[in-house]
């Protein structure tokens, strides 16, 4: 679960994880490639195409689900993390100036 909380700190809510990724059957390259890419990022992206109906939004919305769960700042794009002020993106820092 990611919690989500406004600038100033305060809980607004949390999101829940989709479907596993332990538990998806087949697509062993996809899963593979997907996994390298969060363990290296400078591997630069991953581009998924195929059929409709072969999983590929399923395997990419269930990646959340290896990954720790973590806080982020409501509404930031950059999912900075509210026990760290210091390290707050532009817009984060003004808000919570408000």
């Amino acid at each position: 679960m990611i919690n989500i909380y406004n600038a100033k700190g305060i809980t607004v809510g949390f999101r829940k994880r989709p479907f596993l990724f332990s538990a998806i059957v087949g697509q062993e390259k996809l899963k593979t490639a997907y996994l390298a890419n969060i363990v290296n990022p400078g591997i630069g992206g991953l581009l998924i195409s195929g059929p409709k109906g072969t999983g590929k939004s399923t395997v990419v919305h269930s990646i959340t689900t290896v990954l720790p769960d973590y806080d982020a700042v409501e509404d930031c794009d950059f999912n900075c993390d509210p026990d760290r002020p210091d390290r707050f993106c532009t817009l984060c820092h003004e808000r919570s100036d408000d």
